[in-house]
Order: C-alpha cells, then sequence, then structure tokens
C-alpha cells in the first residue's frame, strides 16, 4: 500500500486551488453579503441581551445601559458594512434579494431603519428604505 498516493486525495492542490475561488467569490456575491447582514441583527439582539445578562450576574459594578449600547452600536454598524455594499440598480443583486427575502429580513432591515433613525443617520435610513420596499415587494409575489 502506497501511502503517498492514499493521501494525494486529500490534497490536490488543483482542487484546493477551485475551492478557495469557490469560497472567494461566494463571499463577493450578494447572497452571501445580504446573509451576513440578516444574521447579525438577527443573532446580534439576542447576544445583546445575553451580554447584558452575563455581566449583570457579575460581581463587579458595570453600567448595564453603557454595555448594551456599545453592542447595538456594534452589530449594527458592523451589519451595514455588509448591507451597505447593496447594488440596488443591478439585477443580480436584485434576484438574489428576492432569493433571502422573508420575513426576518425585512424585520432585520426595519430594526435597522429603527436604530439609524435614532442615530439620526437619515442617509443610511434612505438606502435601506429603498431596499426594505424592494423587500416588500418580493414578499407580495
Amino acid at each position: 500500500m502506497d501511502a503517498d498516493k492514499i493521501f494525494s486525495l486529500f490534497n490536490n492542490e488543483d482542487d484546493k486551488e477551485k475551492i478557495e475561488n469557490d469560497l472567494t467569490n461566494f463571499k463577493n456575491s450578494p447572497y452571501y453579503k445580504l446573509g451576513i447582514f440578516k444574521k447579525l441583527i438577527m443573532n446580534g439582539t439576542v447576544f445583546k441581551k445575553n451580554v447584558v445578562k452575563f455581566f449583570s450576574k457579575s460581581d463587579e459594578e458595570f453600567d448595564l445601559k453603557d454595555i448594551g449600547l456599545a453592542g447595538e452600536f456594534i452589530m449594527y454598524n458592523r451589519a451595514w458594512f455588509w448591507i451597505s455594499q447593496t447594488d440596488i440598480s443591478s439585477e443580480d443583486w436584485i434576484e438574489d434579494i428576492g432569493k433571502i427575502s422573508d420575513e426576518e429580513f425585512y424585520v432585520a432591515i426595519k430594526l435597522t431603519i429603527h436604530y439609524f433613525e435614532e442615530q439620526e443617520e437619515y442617509e443610511k435610513c434612505a438606502f435601506l428604505k429603498k431596499l426594505q420596499d424592494i423587500v416588500k415587494k418580493s414578499l407580495a409575489e
């Protein structure tokens, strides 16, 4: 038995390069970026509550309100990084928005609009509103 032949099955450079290219292409796709946005908002809300709960049980005194605000800031601004890459004038993007559109995605956009309204970042809200209208139309179809 030749061990090199066996292990060569698992270490094919051509396959490795193809997988890396496919992964890079997927990470640059609208579906990936929109999905990351959705997961950040939906899971981030739960995560923030767990962090505040964790620190509330701590022996040291922390300002729980500040911890919650910091968590929200990080979550929404990181989510904005992903969603701001949306090109609503591109047919590929519109198609992928239709694929990912569900009630959870719609809620994530609404939550993000609400957050940026409170921060008075109205340019972001205007962009998100356009995206929300596309999602709403996709859900109605």
